[in-house]
């Protein structure tokens, strides 16, 4: 897993040892980052990064020129070892945070431009992200909201502007 645009391009991400990840494959990393760039100017935003994993989404927003990322990752270990990566190659604007996504969503007062979420495949209650996000009040007005999905998962919502599929992965996306 690499950086794969931007100041940090090529760098080589480390995958965390044991447990479960699954990161964003470079094919669909360069589709969202083109759809992306096209709707939002990621120098000037505020940016969520949810079941962040080994930071593949923080890492990449950092290299185009976010200085404003949160990034939410369960695993206490996972996450120390994406801050100590970051740390080491001088990656700055991403702030670690080992908290439970679900918590996290409905204790917080912050709000983001853009928020990414790429929570488990096998996690229950994928589809309600959207609700919870929008009852939270997370996204600013025009923010966006990019769930990564199973192909397959309906994720209905009246925000809901499009599905593009990558092989066995679908991002969802939002606009609220």
């Amino acid at each position: 897993m690499r950086v794969i645009a931007g100041k940090h391009r090529g760098l080589t991400i480390p995958l965390p040892k044991g447990g479960e990840i699954r990161p964003t494959t470079d094919r669909a990393k360069e589709s969202l980052f083109s759809i992306l760039t096209h709707r939002i100017d990621l120098e000037s935003i505020k940016a969520l990064d949810l079941f962040s994993g080994s930071g593949n989404i923080s890492f990449e927003l950092a290299s185009r020129g976010c200085e404003d990322i949160l990034s939410i990752e369960k695993n206490r270990r996972v996450s120390k070892q994406a801050q100590q990566f970051a740390e080491d190659k001088g990656i700055q604007g991403i702030k670690f945070r080992a908290q439970d996504v679900l918590s996290y969503i409905k204790q917080s007062s912050d709000q983001f431009d853009l928020i990414f979420a790429d929570p488990p495949y096998h996690m229950h209650g994928i589809a309600d992200l959207p609700k919870l996000i929008e009852q939270a009040n997370l996204l600013l007005p025009n923010g966006i909201l990019i769930i990564e999905h199973e192909t397959g998962l309906n994720c209905s919502h009246p925000k809901l502007e499009e599905v593009r599929k990558y092989g066995q992965s679908a991002f969802a996306i939002f606009q609220f």
